[in-house]
């Protein structure tokens, strides 16, 4: 066994135990991928006197302790390039970019300052990246991880619009078309949200509003958008906080590299396009754009904060966030610049996440803040636009395809059928398909999407010339309609069009009919009717990629409402959807109420308020008679701009949370101002939505919550103070509405069922007939939740079947070689002992199936007696005969003796420890469904013999003693 004075001895598995978890803490942890670990950028956070008195004033006394600070840390790094101050209310921060060489620990020793890791928002999907440090501040400690949230960049390629160069910002009037051109609006995403009613009262908002969004810049040239930017355009103020490259800042926040932003802005407020037949929600107010996120990659949170900030401070009243992340908490600088803005009165909407196959409690910040008007996103119950294709020599209607532009092929076409019992057949062959002589340049292929890998079938194709495809799914599957306006999305292939099952079907029956040969034509490139875009699978209903809520904090549902948001219509040629479309088409209904309702000067609680209690409860399907989705997963329901609008009731608070049973919260005080001009009668009533559990089987079963939640039956009862109420005009008046969980089995209980519906406000002599106060609660305790994640969901991505977290590996984790490629990597065996050097050190794999306030990483005897609630053998199955050892360790046995299991300590402080590791507070859970992330879903701890002995929070100093076995214990 090998003793020297640098080597370690770790036992090969990681033991874990005690349940629960301490609340509070300071440092977040890591799960970062390899390169970030080396930025040297920093958001440095400042103890001010606000700050430990809890006021949120900003004195000038305050300021000035704010800007002192500030100048001793820009002092202290000279070399420093400073990028953003932050001073309002109890915030006080800079982001910096350090010198090489300059490390956390020079940082954090500054009198006064705790270090926050820069928030990058970054790469098309979302993620939560923490990384795990230790500071040394005298006053406070170390604060909030690096989260990667997106850069809003769209999953559709960029079509070129315009110069690509920034442009001389150009000057000029606004020519606007009439009115009459927005009545009739037939536009799908406007009829379901009843903005076509506002347009057809002329309610298409004022120039004395203004809607900014934050995004990835705009192309203010399209000429839907004014055609120009600054003073007298449609697009009048604004500024690029980041250029193409990250490095330039300017005052104008053109671009045509990426087209989210462009095609956002459109939503909001676009001039009507004859052609399309579509428009902006509010497209006579004045917008705003604020740059950002570069073409390519993310964008650091106190970018997206300063942005944020510049919005409110140009006077944006509505100021939209179409992008976010996973983030249990809700804290941080954006989260502080947000709730500033609200209190002085801008409305800030965001996007709530496009990560549903997570399942329960995958929130998004800043959608899922209660200052934010958070928006989910639905499928439109009309496709927005298609055209026809003709059947040649035949009577026979066409079939409609999906396409925002019609297909430019003039040629007659043979219709060449894949039949489905080989695109089911995962085994097939494409090379011994029956098709033409020649080759299939003169071809329309017709395939189901099935088991068949469609790369072979793509590579037959495209072998053989292929121009043309068309491809369905059976049952048309509301998965595959994001893809249907993505139809120059395959590289060699001209066009991949998407088409009903209905209507595929109707085209292989003819096919069939006239015995395998058909011809077709593209070439009259008709409009399909109204009534051949109808979507019967999902019209109506949540998207299926909005992700869901509660909060862990279970103080909200995760969003506020829901507005359409798959297959959106803008200013591009292509269709975009998610939740960040859903996000702009709601602030552009804000916008409307704030123009005409201007002499109410509604604050930004009461837009939220009216908007939430006047929207439509959505339907888990096409009947009338299916329940109501879960208020976790749609909040109030689809907005309706027009009830918004008519609405003479106020309502506080516009939703309810009960909390979990621990916590159960039921009764609830709820407060109705009557602005009509005749007194009104109340009466009460509810409604339950459908409940849906977090989890399969059970919560120790499970471990990590179910991607597609579960049902039952049970719902909660609603009883109120009384039976109805009598408003004055222009009075208030209050009711007390009492809850009660239903009664559920042990074994559903364990299931962790969330319960919700809506308590019915009836007010037959106000202009809106029914008001609806959403309600959500879990009806059991969080505490049955397991908080680590110990299952094998995670091993597809290291490429080891069957590999449980949490694990052990020697090597540093900011080395891509510590990554496990195969079981031999991993530290498997609980009975054997690995001797490690200091300078490899070894690296703790973890996951959490839940989020937590906190959790810590120690180091034990080996010999310590307690039972885990993770067994120490949990990836013994890995054995490969012998124990597990690699080039940098060396395994010994351990006796049996060590793994004696006795009862679990009773505190937390009860565990005896030789000094602690690393901390970590305020994790969001890990992703289980892994097709958005582009980094390994592990948090990494290093240890290298350094441990905290006094203080779990302080900077590792103290060399642990060589030649000793040890465990590492993770709470």
């Amino acid at each position: 066994m090998l003793m020297g004075k640098g080597w370690l001895i770790v036992l090969c598995s990681p033991s874990i135990a005690l349940g629960s978890l301490l609340s509070g803490g300071t440092i977040e942890i890591n799960t970062v991928s390899r390169s970030s670990l080396a930025s040297r950028r920093f958001l440095i956070k400042l103890s001010t006197q606000n700050e430990k008195t809890g006021l949120d004033s900003l004195d000038e006394q305050n300021r000035q302790d704010c800007d002192n600070q500030i100048r001793t840390v820009v002092e202290q790094f000279k070399g420093a390039q400073v990028h953003h101050f932050f001073n309002f209310a109890r915030h006080c921060s800079l982001s910096i970019e350090a010198e090489e060489g300059v490390l956390l620990e020079d940082i954090s020793m500054i009198n006064g300052v705790a270090v926050e890791f820069d928030r990058n928002f970054s790469g098309r999907d979302v993620q939560v990246l923490k990384i795990v440090q230790h500071g040394n501040s005298p006053i406070s400690e170390l604060q909030n991880g690096n989260i990667i949230i997106p850069a809003p960049e769209p999953p559709f390629e960029c079509f070129p619009g315009g110069p690509v160069n920034e442009p001389t910002v150009q000057l000029g009037p606004v020519v606007l078309p009439p009115s009459s051109a927005y009545r009739n609006n037939t536009f799908a995403p406007h009829v379901e949200t009843e903005v076509n009613i506002m347009h057809d009262l002329g309610l298409l908002g004022d120039k004395d509003v203004s809607v900014c969004l934050v995004d990835t810049g705009v192309d203010y040239f399209n000429s839907r958008l004014g055609g120009g930017f600054g003073f007298g355009y449609k697009i009048a103020m604004g500024y690029d906080f980041v250029g193409d490259d990250m490095k330039h800042s300017g005052p104008s926040p053109f671009t045509t590299c990426a087209d989210h932003g462009t095609h956002a802005t459109g939503i909001v407020g676009a001039d009507f396009d004859s052609d399309f037949k579509f428009s902006g929600v509010a497209p006579n107010v004045i917008l705003g754009h604020y740059r950002a996120f570069p073409c390519s990659g993310g964008s650091p949170e106190d970018i997206v904060a300063a942005a944020l900030l510049r919005a409110y401070t140009d006077g944006c009243k509505v100021i939209t966030l179409s992008l976010g992340g996973p983030s249990a908490w809700g804290d941080g600088l954006l989260a502080d610049a947000v709730t500033y803005v609200t209190n002085l009165g801008s409305l800030v909407v965001s996007s709530c996440g496009n990560f549903g196959r997570q399942g329960p409690f995958y929130g998004d910040v800043p959608g899922e803040l209660p200052e934010v008007l958070g928006t989910a996103a639905t499928d439109l119950t009309q496709w927005p636009i298609g055209f026809i294709l003709d059947i040649v020599d035949s009577t026979h209607r066409g079939i409609p395809y999906f396409s925002v532009f019609p297909v430019a092929i003039n040629d007659t076409l043979d219709v060449l059928y894949i039949p489905s019992s080989i695109t089911d057949d995962p085994n097939c062959d494409p090379t011994q398909l029956p098709r033409p002589k020649g080759d299939l340049k003169n071809s329309l292929l017709v395939l189901k999407l099935g088991q068949c890998p469609q790369k072979l079938l793509l590579k037959w194709a495209l072998g053989n010339n292929l121009r043309i495809a068309m491809v369905y799914s059976e049952p048309d599957d509301a998965t595959v309609a994001p893809n249907y306006y993505r139809n120059h999305f395959v590289p060699g292939l001209d066009y991949l069009l998407f088409v009903h099952a209905s209507s595929a079907n109707k085209l292989i029956s003819y096919y069939n009919a006239n015995g395998g040969k058909l011809r077709v034509s593209f070439a009259a490139q008709k409009r399909a009717f109204v009534k051949e875009l109808a979507n019967h699978v999902s019209g109506g209903n949540v998207a299926f990629y909005s992700s869901y809520g509660p909060t862990p904090r279970l103080d909200g549902f995760g969003k506020t409402l829901a507005a359409p948001g798959t297959n959106i219509l803008s200013t591009l040629n292509v269709a975009q959807g998610g939740t960040s479309m859903a996000c702009p088409l709601a602030a552009g209904i804000a916008a409307l109420l704030f123009s005409h309702r201007e002499d109410e000067n509604l604050t930004p609680f009461q837009v939220r308020s009216l908007m939430a209690t006047t929207a439509r409860p959505l339907r888990i399907g096409q009947k009338t008679k299916d329940p109501f989705a879960t208020v976790v997963h749609q909040g109030a329901g689809i907005v309706s701009a027009y009830r918004a609008y008519i609405a003479r009731t106020l309502i506080e608070p516009y939703t309810v949370t009960l909390g979990d049973v621990k916590n159960f919260r039921k009764s609830h005080n709820i407060t109705l101002t009557n602005t009509n001009k005749h007194a009104v009668t109340y009466t009460f009533g509810s409604v339950s939505s459908q409940t849906v559990t977090t989890y399969d089987k059970g919560a120790s079963i499970d471990v990590n919550p179910s991607g597609a939640p579960g049902i039952l039956g049970a719902a909660a009862s609603v009883t109120f103070s009384s039976r109805s109420l009598k408003i004055a005009a222009g009075k208030s008046a209050t009711f007390t509405a009492t809850f009660a969980f239903p009664q559920f089995s042990k074994k559903d209980l364990q299931r962790v069922p969330i319960v919700s519906g809506c308590i019915l406000i009836y007010s037959p002599n106000d202009p809106v007939k029914t008001y609806r106060v959403a309600y959500a609660g879990v009806a059991t305790g969080l505490q049955v939740m397991p908080v680590l994640d110990s299952t094998d969901v995670a091993s597809p991505l290291f490429g080891i079947p069957g590999m449980h977290h949490p694990f052990i590996t020697i090597g540093n984790s900011s080395n891509p070689n510590a990554l496990p490629s195969t079981a031999a990597d991993v530290l498997y065996d609980p009975t054997k002992v690995t001797s490690v050097h200091r300078k490899d050190g070894i690296s703790i794999f973890v996951r959490f199936a839940m989020a937590t306030r906190y959790s810590q990483v120690d180091l034990v005897d080996a010999d310590t007696k307690f039972q885990s609630t993770i067994l120490t053998s949990n990836n013994a199955h890995l054995a490969q005969g012998g124990g597990a050892s690699d080039s940098n360790g060396v395994a010994h046995d351990l006796p049996r003796k060590a793994l004696l299991k006795s009862q679990n300590p009773a505190l937390f402080a009860s565990v005896s420890i030789i000094g602690t590791v690393a901390t970590g507070v305020n994790a969001t859970r890990d992703a289980t469904d892994f097709t958005h992330l582009n980094s390994v879903p592990s948090r990494t701890f290093s240890f290298n013999g350094l441990v905290s002995v006094k203080r779990p929070l302080s900077k590792p100093t103290t060399k642990v003693a060589a030649g000793k076995p040890y465990r590492i214990l993770v709470r």
